[in-house]
C-alpha cells in the first residue's frame, strides 16, 4: 500500500516541483502520505489476510523518531556554535550536513540562508526519509539473522507433575 501511496504521490509532485520552494514542495508530500495512504487502503480492500501478532517496529516509527530528532540536533548544534562563538559562515557550513543525501540529487535541497523555514522543514523531513530507511533496513536484517539462528522450543509433551502419595 504504500508502495501505491509513493507512486500517486510522485506522479501528482512531478509536475509541481519548484527550484525556489523545493524544501516546501516535499514538505507538503511528506506531510500528505500519510492521511494518502489512509484514504487509499479505505478504498481499496486488503489483498492479504492478518497475520499472527508479533513486535514489529515499523518504518513510520523509525522516520516519526528521526524526523523529531533532527531539529533538536540542529538547534543544539546552533546554540552550541553561538556558545563558542562560531562565526555566522561556521554556523552555515554546519547546516549543509543537515542536507545530506538530499544535496546529492539536487542542489535545490540545499539549507542555506536563502531558503524559508518551510524549505528547511521540507529538506529536514525529506532527510529523515532516508535516514529512516537506513535505520528500518539494519534493523529488520539485523532481526532476520538472530531470528536465523534461534533455536525453536517444541512442547509436544506436557507432563504432569508426580503426587506422592505419602
Amino acid at each position: 500500500m504504500w508502495l501505491l501511496t509513493i507512486t500517486t504521490l510522485s506522479v501528482l509532485a512531478a509536475p509541481t516541483y519548484s527550484h525556489q520552494h523545493a524544501g516546501t514542495w516535499l514538505l507538503v508530500f511528506v506531510v500528505c502520505a500519510l492521511p494518502m495512504r489512509i484514504v487509499l487502503s479505505t478504498l481499496l480492500p486488503p489483498w492479504f489476510e492478518a497475520g499472527a501478532k508479533r513486535f514489529r517496529f515499523p518504518f513510520v516509527a523509525w522516520y516519526i523518531a528521526i524526523a523529531l530528532t533532527i531539529p533538536v540536533c540542529v538547534i543544539g548544534l546552533g546554540w552550541f556554535q553561538v556558545a563558542i562563538g562560531a562565526s555566522k559562515s561556521e554556523i552555515a557550513e554546519s547546516l549543509v550536513t543537515f542536507s545530506i543525501p538530499l544535496v546529492w540529487i539536487s542542489s535545490d535541497f540545499l539549507i542555506d540562508g536563502s531558503k524559508s523555514f518551510f524549505d528547511a522543514c521540507g529538506v529536514v523531513l525529506g532527510n529523515a526519509f532516508f535516514y529512516a530507511l537506513a535505520m528500518f533496513i539494519a534493523w529488520r536484517g539485523t532481526h532476520m539473522l538472530l531470528r536465523r539462528n534461534r533455536t525453536t522450543e517444541i512442547d509436544i509433551q506436557r507432563r504432569e507433575p508426580a503426587e506422592d502419595d505419602d
